[in-house]
């Protein structure tokens, strides 16, 4: 059996991308920094030596020339940008060769009234919103890794349930009960193990429920990131920072034309380049060219184990699932009426904000912009919440449930208070109400509306089996380490996890002998993991002794023992003595609890009486690892469309993989 590859989580690679994103936009913004900053000391010496002549001159551009020529081999491939025109300029003093004893006090003030202060500060600001952004991108894909790892986990339990389930068959229907077990009571044991294997059924038929849903949503985030968010960002940031370039490069070309008639048709090229610069073509280029800002797949679906479902699943008449598919329906058709009268409220709200910034005087001026920048926060939030819901119901509607039915009402009442709410707005305005209390009436409905949206929150993810660290484990398989960072390990022995893997199916663990390293999950037994509790309700009490309809993995207890006591005779062999640290169920406190530990010894037991203990963990050991999740798509190809058309007041439902 081979070990599972070491991938990397989902939301590592996805923060790592983010990262390389910001590291790349730093460069390139540090790069039109050092541009500024070498305008400004070019036009402090232009200045100083505009009275000398031309040996002088040639001699102040050289070093400009040189360090340009290093610069353009990495933006060679861009055409008209603010460094190609900048080569041009450098051409043109280079040919002028002449005094500029007119244009010397002009360099000077070009000089003074550059720097790089105000664009450090639009860069921090852009910066700040792009974190943001991203910080919500990866909270959704760490809620689909904790969906997806929640997913595999109910399908592993319900896969050993079934097997389980099917020995206790095999073996009442070939009438070998043994010597501890009658027919009757292995009847009564399937139909135990039965019910069971409905039940982990359910469970995992919601877990994958789940994982559909987190799966579109994120996949809908990340397109609106790189469609929408992360376009818009940058065109602001660098639409902002080419005013700080385009100026002095714009005034060195004039002057350069009026002070050189020798080098007169260089400066009128070097005008033209700098006219010519495309800003939003650079951007375009810009993000065509590195690669990390390209679009990727979409996330594709997963199926974990022998798992064949790859669509949400409705219950069987009347159960809880079909029920939980219309909650689902009813949730996120409100959420996209909550998020319609968001955007349509908050885009008014701001027509409000911008007459009052206009009129209000500089000492309220702050308070107003931030303001401003709450409700496009807000109306941000609303529109991303939308093209999340969307996908969502898309992928309802596909799996047969009447979306429209929930979402035309919810629509139309949304329509209808918006409506209202502008015809108040206009009457307001017709009565020439335009005080302080009026406004604050306008905004206060505003921040009523948002604070009505926290009712449609996303809920947490149900919480996972975890166990604490550091923990005993025991090794079930031997494993020889291929790496440096990993531990060989052999069968039998014990071991102590201190920490998670970096990957998936992987754990730091240490030995008798103090060596450390990385060794699968898999080949491991952790005797103390807290299973997830019975939807029943069945909860064991605090301080009780486990028993076994409580503890459906008797083999997690003891892996090593050879006689396979369960706990239901007094065990004196080797395996249980040489392991204190295990908790013991009933049975193994040194008392006989059955009336047949006085006849039978455990060496008498027959081996096919009860399943091998080392059957049941290398059925565990053996099932098929769960699909490591794909790298996070970064971009999906179709852009969800909107849910709502108030003209022909349909939905249109966008094409969803996965």
């Amino acid at each position: 059996m081979q070990p599972p590859p070491r991938k990397v989580k989902p939301a590592q690679e996805v923060k790592l991308r983010f990262l390389e994103q910001l590291s790349i936009l730093q460069t390139r913004q540090q790069r039109e920094a050092d541009l500024l900053e070498d305008i400004r000391s070019y036009s402090k010496q232009r200045a100083a030596i505009e009275r000398e002549y031309g040996q002088a001159l040639q001699k102040l551009a050289g070093p400009f020339l040189k360090r340009e020529g290093q610069r353009s081999g990495e933006v060679a491939s861009r055409g008209r940008t603010v460094f190609g025109a900048w080569r041009c300029l450098l051409d043109a003093t280079v040919a002028g060769g002449q005094t500029r004893l007119q244009a010397s006090d002009r360099y000077r003030d070009l000089a003074g009234g550059t720097g790089r202060s105000a664009k450090e500060q639009v860069l921090r600001k852009g910066t700040e919103s792009l974190q943001r952004a991203q910080a919500e991108v990866l909270q959704s894909v760490r809620e689909l890794s904790r969906s997806r790892k929640l997913y595999g986990q109910r399908e592993r339990v319900w896969a050993l349930a079934q097997e389980k389930a099917a020995d206790v068959q095999a073996r009442l229907n070939r009438s070998d009960h043994g010597i501890f077990h009658s027919r009757a009571s292995l009847q009564k044991l399937s139909t135990k193990l039965s019910a069971q294997s409905a039940q982990y059924s359910h469970q995992l038929r919601t877990a994958r429920n789940e994982y559909l849903l987190n799966l579109v949503a994120t996949n809908a985030h990340l397109a609106h990131y790189y469609q929408e968010e992360l376009p818009d960002l940058l065109k602001v940031l660098v639409s902002e920072l080419s005013e700080y370039l385009r100026d002095p490069l714009t005034l060195l070309s004039h002057t350069e034309l009026e002070a050189a008639e020798m080098a007169l048709e260089h400066a009128r090229h070097g005008g033209q380049a700098t006219s010519q610069v495309n800003w939003e073509q650079d951007v375009k280029l810009f993000l065509q060219g590195p690669g990390v800002f390209s679009p990727t797949p979409p996330q594709q679906f997963q199926p974990a184990g022998t798992d064949q479902v790859c669509a949400l699943e409705r219950g069987a008449g009347g159960l809880a699932g079909e029920s939980g598919l219309e909650k689902e329906v009813q949730r996120w058709t409100s959420r996209a009426a909550r998020d319609y009268k968001i955007q349509h409220h908050g885009h008014r709200v701001l027509q409000r904000l911008e007459q009052r910034r206009q009129q209000a005087p500089e000492r309220e001026a702050p308070g107003v912009e931030q303001r401003l920048q709450e409700v496009r926060e807000s109306i941000r939030r609303a529109q991303v919440s939308q093209v999340k819901g969307a996908a969502r119901l898309a992928l309802l509607q596909e799996a047969g449930l009447d979306v429209q039915r929930w979402l035309k009402p919810a629509m139309t009442q949304a329509q209808d208070e918006v409506e209202q709410e502008r015809r108040l707005s206009e009457a307001r305005l017709s009565q020439r109400d335009l005080s302080p209390t009026a406004e604050d009436a306008e905004l206060s409905d505003f921040d009523e509306c948002e604070e009505a949206g926290e009712l449609f929150e996303e809920p947490a993810p149900p919480a996972l089996a975890t166990r604490s660290l550091p923990c005993p484990a025991h090794v079930v398989f031997g494993y020889q380490a291929g790496r440096e960072d990993e531990l060989t390990i052999t069968e039998g022995e014990w071991l102590e996890v201190i920490e998670e893997g970096d990957a998936d199916e992987w754990v730091k663990a240490r030995n008798q002998h103090g060596e450390a390293g990385f060794v699968p999950e898999r080949y491991l037994n952790f005797p103390d993991l807290s299973l997830p509790e019975s939807n029943h309700g069945s909860h064991n009490p605090s301080g009780a002794e486990p028993t076994d309809a409580a503890i459906p993995f008797p083999s997690q207890f003891f892996p090593s023992c050879t006689h396979q006591c369960l706990g239901r005779i007094h065990c004196t062999c080797s395996a249980c003595r040489q392991s204190p640290r295990l908790p013991r169920p009933p049975g193994h406190d040194g008392a006989s609890t059955q009336a047949d530990a006085s006849t039978t010894s455990p060496t008498s037991q027959s081996p096919r009486s009860w399943p091998s203990r080392c059957s049941h963990l290398k059925a565990m050991a053996s099932l098929p690892p769960s699909n490591a999740a794909a790298p996070i798509s970064m971009l999906t190809e179709t852009k969800p469309s909107t849910i709502w058309s108030e003209k022909g007041k349909t939905c249109s439902v966008p094409h969803v993989q996965g």
